[in-house]
């Protein structure tokens, strides 16, 4: 079967004159592919420009030969209107997308010398709303198998906008995939919401995926942000998600030239954001990619919030890195195929969101909550709801409620390892000695006073610390040999 490949490889740099007048013109170039693919050609026979084989579609017989669409693929042709990049119009032939409104064409007479076939980018918005596509390459699509999904264990899935088109076949998206995250909108009105928005989540659900949702975000200040957190509210009330709730964060043209705000400034924006969308009681995560990560988003809350991560490399649809030292969901590609057509996927290297029951529920003021890090056997205890909520969204365990701390008191400090990132939790006393020794203050923890014991329990075989407040765990570990380190910490009732 010919390809569009293929037919590229075939003609790049060189040229055709199939009518014998003005040498090689555009529609020569794509008059010679229909020829190549087995089809007759299409005259411009109105104007004498390339617009007449769009214009004229519906009587010249090319729809016996093209099927007519929206969402361009390669090998489609494409017929661009008078505009400023094509002011006579012109015809050529779709290879891939550029982004930023852009995609790269395959044609003749393009600037080229001697006008020989070259890709060259033109805009989009040039471009006639529907394309045409060889019926040979739809019937092919419409046969080809489904993609092996990976046997690791991972969950993998797409992401979906609208830029997707709006009749995404979901039947054959859940045959490989575990889970979608549609956006819902951008920016800070309920006017920009996604118009594919409500059919891709009614799909998702329908066709038992698990569905996480994104805003993309163009807030330039505190203001704007909150604006936006209110419209990504808006937009998704009522509706059920198990795949977390995302801020979209990227450099935009439309921020650069409106404002410019500092990375800084964003990243404050997007942190805003998602603290909104977790006190509405949604489970937050927030999405860029690793270089603005790295060098321009300083501030970004990764550690509180849990990051979806864009990271591409090759882009040729497979995985060639891991950053699961930092990343919950890794966007690997957008260049994962299906039945013709380039989706984002992405890799969920832990399933943080699986059981609503385990997470955090707010408890009374003072009240410790404890969680557990399966990675390195850390024990974090924090008064902090939201930090809790944080961590735990980040993939660690919550455990629960430990002790409700008074509320004044002698203070507990909490410390790091800089070398492991384990925590221990000392009296002033041990603190400073602690500090001698290489480890980083991180604050006050909690207070300690009363008449009822907290237990500081201590692993020699793997260094880790537990603190308890209750006596059965104490017993129960001792027994397995931990250590009592002491019970001078102390909690009242």
């Amino acid at each position: 079967m010919k390809t569009y490949e293929q037919f590229k490889k075939n003609v790049l740099g060189k040229g055709f004159d199939i009518d014998n007048a003005f040498s090689y013109q555009c529609w020569d170039g794509a008059m010679y592919y229909s020829q190549w693919l087995g089809y007759p050609v299409f005259n411009c026979t109105v104007t004498g420009y390339a617009q007449d084989i769009w214009t004229q579609r519906n009587t010249s017989g090319i729809l016996k030969y093209y099927d007519e669409v929206e969402l361009l693929e390669a090998g489609d042709i494409v017929v661009f209107k008078e505009h400023p990049s094509t002011p006579y119009s012109h015809i050529a032939i779709f290879d891939h997308d550029l982004g930023n409104g852009q995609g790269a064409f395959l044609g003749q007479n393009q600037g080229a010398p001697n006008m020989v076939f070259n890709i060259i980018p033109l805009p989009y918005d040039a471009t006639y709303k529907t394309a045409f596509r060889p019926k040979c390459f739809s019937s092919a699509q419409n046969n080809q198998s489904t993609p092996s999904k990976p046997e690791d264990g991972r969950l993998y899935g797409i992401d979906l906008s609208v830029h997707n088109g709006l009749n995404v076949n979901f039947a054959r998206v859940a045959q490989t995939n575990d889970f979608v995250i549609i956006r819902a909108g951008f920016g800070w009105s309920t006017s920009q919401k996604d118009p594919s928005f409500e059919r891709n989540y009614q799909q998702a659900k329908e066709h038992n995926l698990r569905v996480g949702v994104y805003w993309y975000s163009y807030a330039r200040n505190l203001s704007e942000a909150k604006q936006e957190a209110e419209c990504f509210k808006q937009v998704i009330a009522g509706k059920d998600f198990d795949f977390g709730v995302w801020v979209d964060l990227e450099t935009d043209d439309w921020k650069t030239d409106n404002g410019n705000p500092s990375g800084e400034m964003q990243a404050k924006c997007a942190n805003l954001i998602a603290e909104e969308m977790k006190k509405a009681g949604y489970q937050v995560g927030l999405y860029s990619y690793t270089s603005a990560i790295d060098n321009l988003y300083h501030g970004l809350d990764i550690i509180n919030f849990p990051l979806w991560e864009a990271q591409y490399n090759a882009n040729d649809g497979f995985i060639h890195s891991d950053v699961s030292h930092r990343a919950i969901i890794h966007q690997y590609t957008s260049k994962w195929h299906l039945d013709g057509r380039d989706y984002d996927r992405n890799v969920c290297y832990k399933d943080i969101f699986k059981d609503s029951e385990k997470v955090p529920k707010k408890g009374v003021e003072g009240a410790v909550y404890r969680l557990y890090n399966p990675n390195n056997g850390d024990h974090l205890y924090t008064t902090n709801y939201f930090e809790a909520t944080g961590v735990y969204m980040a993939g660690w365990a919550y455990e629960g409620i430990a002790w409700i701390s008074p509320l004044d008191g002698e203070p507990v400090y909490r410390l790091i390892n800089p070398n492991n990132g384990t925590h221990v939790f000392v009296p002033k006393k041990e603190k400073d000695d602690l500090i001698k020794l290489g480890w980083t203050q991180e604050g006050i923890a909690f207070y300690s006073k009363g008449d009822n014991p907290i237990y500081r329990m201590y692993n020699p075989n793997g260094g880790e610390h537990i603190l308890t407040a209750d006596l059965n765990e104490h017993n129960g570990l001792t027994k397995i040999g931990w250590t009592c380190e002491g019970q001078e910490l102390k909690y009242e009732k």
